[in-house]
């Protein structure tokens, strides 16, 4: 993803608690992310127990995320194998 100009810092501090909340819930195999050297791209890496750990928190992160996420977030490129209901989950741009 590219986070939007003179935002990153702003960005870095909203993940850290993105991360620590995520890592503290039940299905959660692994959840990090990563800044590139340049400091222009970040790479997102989640894993989930089941689907339905995945759907728990893309509900979760919409509702206590979502807003502050959306706003520093310029394109977000998404490569998955996604469990068979969240295939059918409708992502909501932010």
């Amino acid at each position: 993803m590219i986070v939007r100009p003179d935002c990153l810092d702003e960005f870095e501090t909203l993940t850290g608690e993105m991360v620590a909340s995520t890592r503290a819930k039940s299905g959660v195999l692994a959840y990090q992310r990563f800044i590139s050297e340049d400091r222009q791209t970040v790479y997102v890496h989640e894993r989930y127990e089941n689907s339905d750990a995945a759907v728990a928190h893309l509900v979760k992160f919409a509702a206590t995320f979502g807003g502050r996420y959306g706003s520093l977030v310029a394109r977000l490129s998404a490569t998955t194998r996604p469990l068979a209901s969240t295939r059918t989950c409708r992502l909501i741009p932010l």
